[in-house]
């Protein structure tokens, strides 16, 4: 059996060895806390570490710790429906010149903006019936053009469809 080797206080990528920490089910493989640079704590196999296999707690990958939440399926649906030609809805939003601005491209820019107002509707209204909305239809997703509403505010606020007849 191969000599142990204390890996305490070595930095592996973003980890740094805080101290042993048992073993792995099934296989054995020794394990040892370590402290993220993020401040995350998570136990890794030595091999792991030693292999580069594990660089980080996992941040890098979700830096915001928001994907499973309805927040950032609102953003994610929002700039769909604004910059994806092939998105269902695409021709009542970004086909008919309704964009995104820069900003929101980025996640993290959309949350500091729109994320406080998010959970105080939330707080009132429930998550299910809370939705961003466009205060006035004809303008661009914009910190000033854009709130969170209910469903029944969103019915009150469409814009009128219009419908062409072929004269006959």
């Amino acid at each position: 059996m191969p000599k142990k080797t204390d890996l305490t206080r070595q930095k592996f990528g973003r980890l740094t060895v805080i101290e042993e920490s048992g073993r792995a089910e099934g296989s054995g493989h020794i394990k040892w806390l370590c402290k993220c640079d993020c401040g995350n704590e998570t136990s890794v196999r030595a091999d792991h570490l030693r292999s580069n296999h594990t660089k980080s707690c996992g941040c890098k990958r979700r830096p915001h710790g928001m994907r499973c939440t309805r927040f950032y399926r609102i953003w994610t649906c929002m700039k769909q429906r604004a910059t994806n030609e092939n998105a269902q809805n695409y021709n009542d939003y970004g086909g008919r010149g309704i964009i995104l601005c820069p900003r929101w491209r980025k996640f993290e820019n959309f949350r500091d903006d729109m994320y406080e107002s998010y959970v105080k509707h939330v707080d009132q209204h429930g998550e299910s019936n809370t939705s961003i909305e466009r205060m006035n239809n004809d303008k661009r997703y914009t910190p000033w053009n854009c709130r969170f509403a209910t469903w029944e505010e969103q019915a009150n606020n469409r814009r009128p469809r219009t419908t062409e007849v072929e004269e006959a």
